[in-house]
């Protein structure tokens, strides 16, 4: 009886090992140490899996709305750039504008095109302030003692031809610089073609 009674518990032992470790619903069969997971995973992948609801009309109406919203707000972003951009602009053409007076010849009333400095200080047209010092001995503008010593400078020449050239300075003031310059460099090539001839 005793081998018999042994027997059969080592059935019943074998037969709740084999209940406990092994089934479809066991996450690593044969280790009695882990967690039923099965079920628990195939749930999460099939509300992975599950295809999304379909949004509500609140829902879409809301989103229309923040959609409508954000370029709303980035429009009024543009038009305020764009403002922004003209006021600049438009300092700079009177900053421009303010340069450009203070190249003209107090005596031509236009931009020099042989540019010169006198003792006073101020810019002139190199042949009439040449004309005016040949008359008088004082300044076209604060009429006080002059000398007669010019200084060439290039550089606002070069600076008023930019300014021209690029549109900065428009109107007749800079029709009227275009044409002395023409006619100046007409005259310089008329000089060395006659100087080469000689």
């Amino acid at each position: 009886q005793e081998p018999c009674r042994r027997a059969a518990l080592a059935r019943r032992r074998r037969q709740f090992r084999t209940e406990r470790n092994v089934g479809p619903t066991h996450a690593h069969g044969g280790c009695g140490a882990h967690v039923v997971m099965a079920p628990a995973a195939a749930r999460a992948r099939e509300a992975a899996e599950a295809p999304a609801p379909a949004p509500s009309v609140e829902d879409a109406a809301a989103g229309w709305a923040a959609v409508t919203e954000l370029i709303d707000a980035r429009m009024q972003e543009a038009i305020l750039h764009h403002r922004y951009c003209a006021e600049l602009a438009n300092q700079m053409r009177e900053s421009i504008k303010d340069v450009a007076a203070e190249y003209v010849c107090p005596l031509t009333l236009e931009l020099p095109v042989d540019p010169v400095m006198a003792k006073d200080g101020r810019i002139y047209e190199r042949s009439h302030i040449l004309a005016w010092l040949s008359r008088n001995a004082t300044s076209p503008v604060t009429r006080e003692p002059m000398g007669t010593e010019l200084t060439p400078v290039p550089i606002i020449r070069n600076s008023i031809e930019k300014l021209v050239s690029s549109g900065a300075i428009e109107g007749d003031i800079a029709e009227a610089w275009q044409k002395a310059s023409a006619k100046k460099r007409a005259d310089e090539m008329l000089v060395k073609e006659t100087r080469a001839k000689a």
